[in-house]
């Protein structure tokens, strides 16, 4: 009877296959960044989450935008486009460091295109 792969690298497949299957996520939990740790305590993840931020992202976090046409004379200056679409490519050099807060992420939109917006910059420029 001929075998497609002989059975010891067949087992010695299978038994890795185990061993990663089991190791793994403790092999990733010692790996993740403690701020991203739900079981800490939020002093310690707030603590560590501070102390790798650059000064320049600390103050984004206290900055906000409110991509409303009115406000801007120069239309490049918005992560918008005209229609009110996500440009991410602005994104990336405007709030590079980071965003507070997005203001009236519901302006002329209706829900979805609200959450859609919101989801959109959260996991581009923000995350």
């Amino acid at each position: 009877m001929k075998y497609f792969l002989p059975v010891r690298l067949f087992a010695r497949v299978l038994l890795f296959l185990l061993v990663s299957f089991y190791a793994g996520p403790a092999a990733l939990a010692q790996n993740a960044l403690p701020y991203r740790d739900p079981k800490l305590p939020v002093e310690q993840r707030v603590s560590d989450l501070l102390s790798r931020m650059t000064l320049e992202e600390k103050i984004a976090q206290l900055e906000g935008a409110w991509e409303n046409k009115q406000f801007f004379s120069d239309p490049q200056a918005m992560f918008v486009d005209e229609k009110g679409a996500f440009v991410p490519e602005r994104a990336a050099a405007l709030i590079k460091n980071g965003l507070g807060e997005i203001s009236r992420p519901s302006e002329h939109r209706d829900p979805r295109a609200m959450v859609e917006f919101t989801n959109m910059e959260i996991g581009r420029a923000h995350v």
